[in-house]
């Protein structure tokens, strides 16, 4: 069993491919890579969002491309998997897309600053009572 599995990536903005914050190849500063085994589980697709754009100093949102040619978009909850022979972005000459700046998402609601993984706010509504019953359990 390997001890990694690696995803290859290049950023991109408007402006085109930027350089990697964790170059690995001295020859190619926009290739990066991330290890799906270092990725805080689930492992999803929205983990590794968050996980290359910690290494890369990311704060915007980001879209996830299958491929170089951009076509297929990478659906957040989708699992990511070592276990099958290729996966998107296993190879060097084959990396995703990471996209970055302008990310349409079908709505115009802007995430939270301080939270970047969830785009809703959720409120719960609870008696006093049930209130102190949680409270009392966790202390």
């Amino acid at each position: 069993m390997n001890d990694f599995c690696l995803v290859y990536y290049r950023v991109y903005k408007k402006e085109g491919a930027v350089p990697s914050k964790t170059p690995f190849d001295p020859d190619d500063d926009t290739l990066g890579r991330v290890d799906i085994f270092l990725i805080t589980p689930p492992h999803t697709i929205i983990s590794l969002k968050s996980r290359i754009a910690k290494a890369e100093g990311i704060s915007q949102e980001i879209q996830l491309f299958q491929d170089m040619d951009g076509e297929v978009l990478m659906s957040d909850d989708n699992p990511l998997s070592c276990s099958a022979q290729t996966y998107p972005g296993c190879m060097e000459d084959e990396p995703i897309v990471v996209l970055c700046g302008e990310v349409s998402q079908g709505n115009d609601k802007k995430p939270e600053p301080g939270n970047r993984m969830f785009s809703t706010q959720v409120t719960a509504q609870m008696s006093w009572s049930e209130w102190c019953l949680i409270h009392l359990y966790l202390a």
